[in-house]
């Protein structure tokens, strides 16, 4: 017993010592390995300072590219646009969320409903097709009042805004109408009930073309004696009727409502006012706490920002491309002649539009009048007659309607 006691008490000894000198290796091995680490420390810190450095700087350049495509969405196809709806309001949902937007497409709209409805007056349902892209395009033709007793009487085309549909232009109709002129009104691709594939507007780089698809639907469908036409149109129809005008060889005279000059400058100064000062036209949509904390932090916005925003806008509507309007219009035949009206309250469009378009046409192409207080496209409410009157002159001077008695 003495002897194996003895033996054991030799071996935990050893075990002792063996595990003594393996938790020195481990101590040795770990000062190693920390020494080791130290040495390497510099080199490890500068990769990660490197790394974070260029993630950062990804992360700069895609956070302006995403936000900017982001609000380049909300300005093709603003809360008022939906073109998905089956029924006549497609191309324009009313934003119940914004009672001061929604009052401006009630009046503008919603008490429209076609020139039978509201005036009395008859019209023929119409389609045409674009000549190019396969869409159909779709509208009201409304016959001159002097039809059953003239011949020969003149067409001209009414050409509505963004965002909303041929019954913004019911208001013209009557004084056209009385007139003597065949009026042609329609919605442009991807509004009202009009084809498209819902990209929303694009500021007259595709509804130009379908100006110049309705000017030939008259020329040689509905009035195939006629060789010249008017277009009149409000805002981007303003713009469209321009940049057709300017192309089309038998547009002679055109009636352009607040348009803009440069849709680049107009995209900037339309996402400056929404942006900084959270207003939509004439609406001011900050007059709340969480509203004025937003206007006052996206002050603090960069302008190359807002101009990189426009530029993305630009480039998903197709338009880079595209000439701008103040540079079409220096090529414009002399013979033409253009009715530029504008309203010196109009903060959708700023005032300054026309008479750079005016400038570049020169006096001897265009004609402008600068309606006082007058608001976008609700410039012939702040006078009717007297807008009924210089519109009427101005066609009758340089669009005649033609009309010759039947009996003659």
């Amino acid at each position: 017993n003495t002897l194996t006691k003895e033996k054991e008490k030799k071996e935990n000894k050893k075990k002792d010592e063996d595990l003594l000198k393996e938790q020195e290796q481990q101590d040795t091995e770990k000062k190693q390995d920390k020494t080791t680490q130290e040495k390497n420390e510099p080199k490890r810190s500068f990769i990660r300072v490197y790394l974070k450095s260029i993630i950062t700087l990804i992360c700069i350049l895609i956070s302006p590219i995403v936000l900017a495509f982001l609000l380049s969405s909300a300005a093709l196809k603003p809360a008022v646009y939906n073109a998905l709806s089956s029924n006549f309001n497609r191309g324009l949902v009313l934003p119940h969320m914004v009672p001061d937007i929604q009052y401006y497409f009630d009046k503008t709209l919603r008490h429209h409903h076609d020139p039978k409805k509201d005036l009395g007056i008859d019209f023929e349902t119409i389609s045409f097709p674009s000549e190019e892209e396969g869409i159909n395009l779709r509208g009201w033709y409304i016959k001159s009042k002097k039809h059953e007793t003239h011949t020969g009487c003149r067409t001209l085309l009414l050409n509505h805004g963004a965002f909303i549909d041929r019954r913004a232009m019911v208001v013209h109709v009557k004084y056209l109408h009385e007139a003597g002129y065949n009026i042609l009104m329609y919605d442009m691709r991807d509004h009202g009930i009009s084809d498209g594939y819902t990209r929303g507007t694009s500021l007259g780089v595709r509804e130009h073309a379908d100006v110049l698809y309705g000017v030939n639907y008259v020329l040689n469908t509905l009035n195939p004696d006629q060789t010249e036409i008017a277009v009149f149109g409000s805002s981007n129809g303003a713009v469209s009727s321009l940049m057709a005008g300017i192309l089309h060889s038998n547009i002679t005279t055109i009636v352009a409502e607040n348009p803009f000059s440069n849709r680049r400058v107009q995209l900037y100064e339309a996402i400056e006012m929404a942006i900084r000062d959270g207003k939509w036209g004439d609406e001011n949509l900050s007059d709340s706490t969480i509203g004025t904390i937003i206007s006052i932090a996206t002050n603090l916005v960069p302008n190359w920002f807002l101009s990189f925003v426009a530029y993305i806008v630009e480039y998903r509507m197709g338009g880079l491309n595209v000439p701008q309007l103040d540079e079409m219009i220096t090529n414009i035949d002399p013979k033409k002649r253009i009715f530029l009206i504008h309203g010196d309250y109009d903060a959708m469009v700023p005032m300054h539009h026309t008479i750079r378009l005016q400038a570049l046409a020169g006096d001897e192409v265009a004609t402008t009048w600068i309606v006082k207080t007058g608001r976008h496209s609700e410039l012939i409410h702040v006078n009717p007659a007297l807008y009924q009157s210089k519109v009427l002159s101005f066609l009758n001077k340089n669009f005649p309607t033609k009309c010759m008695n039947k009996k003659n």
